[in-house]
């Protein structure tokens, strides 16, 4: 069979937009994400605040796939000294590497009164991971 040059040209412009097509995903921050709450396997409180100091802490834990993306934390003060941190995920519809993604970042508690502070850090299934804070 002999082809044209014209129909060779066609076939792979129409080939080329089919892959382009397939192998195209969602982008984090388009329309298909949702956030989600997820859980942090461990947190690192460093030592040595005070009342006028801002409270940071290092929070990890790990991503069941890559298409969750850290997002932020949301802090929210308690009764009886009690901090409730809520660490929250975008995750995108579309092709994703199933496999566990570490991740590690820092969550601002913001200003704490003197004092012995409990801080729970909420999992998405109503479990917390909880550490003690003293601020001097």
């Amino acid at each position: 069979m002999k082809y044209s040059l014209g129909m060779l040209a066609l076939v792979l412009v129409v080939a080329m937009s089919s892959v382009d097509g397939f192998a195209a995903s969602p982008k984090s921050g388009s329309d298909t994400d949702r956030e989600v709450n997820v859980g942090v396997a461990s947190v690192f409180v460093p030592s040595g605040f005070d009342s006028r100091s801002e409270v940071n802490v290092v929070a990890s834990g790990m991503f069941p796939n890559t298409c969750y993306r850290w997002s932020r934390a949301e802090v929210t003060p308690g009764a009886n000294a009690v901090v409730e941190v809520y660490t929250k995920a975008k995750v995108h519809d579309g092709m994703c590497l199933m496999m566990l993604v570490p991740f590690t970042n820092e969550v601002n508690l913001g200003r704490l009164g003197a004092g012995e502070h409990v801080v729970h850090f909420m999992g998405g299934d109503g479990t917390y991971l909880e550490k003690k804070i003293v601020i001097e």
